[in-house]
């Protein structure tokens, strides 16, 4: 693995060049997307920039408040040493949406129609990201024995010498997998995925059951669990129920249009 790459100025942490990548790709693409479906480009800006914010905060308060809370309780200021790492995923994705409503709630938008044009650059940098993951060696996967095992060496974040499930690999190509699906759906839809949010929906479903799956397979900690599962499984479960009510309701978005 790569956690570093070489620089003139001193070595560049490889996770965050890859995650600086996925954002700027991601935010490109929505930019692009909004632009073709006619939607406020002033308004695009000021929605990514309030979604970003709160998925920052919301992904350290998550590592901070449930992953580790002991430790930034008898070291406090490292809780502002985001450069060393400590981020949930699902943590940015509650702080993100509940920004969106609070956003809605003070300057409505079309609701649905926002989700549907970043349901797919969403997919993409996340899928991205677990590539990040990967080169630092973190969100790493138990012990096996299986033919594809990866390991890492002993500068990553991961226990070394020790062949375990490339669980990073694993998001990686289902988030692709997700990402090719939705674009089939977009491309093709049938008047059943026409309806605004159905393919956010979609990705919801998408995601959740992949995260749901491969989360079995991870061996780093994540917290304590909740009935021999981890907070991040239940999550997802509540990921595709919302998916799922979403598409249940596509004939009545007008809520949030």
């Amino acid at each position: 693995m790569w956690p570093w790459l070489p620089n003139l100025n001193g070595p560049i942490p490889t996770y965050y060049l890859i995650i600086s990548l996925s954002f700027t790709l991601s935010i490109l693409w929505i930019f692009k997307r909004a632009k073709k479906q006619g939607f406020d480009l002033n308004l695009t800006a000021d929605l990514l920039l309030t979604l970003m914010l709160a998925g920052f905060i919301g992904a350290r308060l998550f590592q901070v408040v449930y992953e580790n809370p002991t430790f930034y309780l008898t070291n406090p200021l490292s809780i502002f040493k985001f450069w060393q790492g400590g981020f949930v995923y699902y943590g940015g994705f509650i702080g993100a949406v509940i920004a969106a409503f609070v956003f809605y709630k003070l300057k409505p938008f079309n609701f649905y129609k926002f989700t549907d044009i970043i349901a797919i650059p969403l997919s993409f940098g996340y899928g991205l990201g677990r590539l990040g993951c990967f080169f630092a060696g973190c969100c790493y996967g138990r012990e096996t024995n299986l033919p594809w095992a990866i390991t890492f060496p002993a500068w990553s974040e991961s226990p070394s010498q020790i062949p375990l499930h490339p669980t990073q690999i694993y998001f990686f190509l289902w988030e692709m997998l997700s990402l090719l699906v939705l674009m089939i759906i977009e491309n093709r839809a049938t008047k059943f995925f026409k309806n605004p949010g159905s393919l956010f929906g979609m990705w919801l479903i998408l995601h959740g059951l992949g995260r749901a799956i491969i989360e079995q397979f991870r061996g780093d900690f994540r917290g304590a669990n909740v009935f021999n599962l981890s907070i991040s499984t239940w999550i997802s479960f509540m990921v595709i129920a919302t998916g799922v009510l979403i598409l249940a309701r596509r004939k009545n978005v007008s809520t949030f249009a």
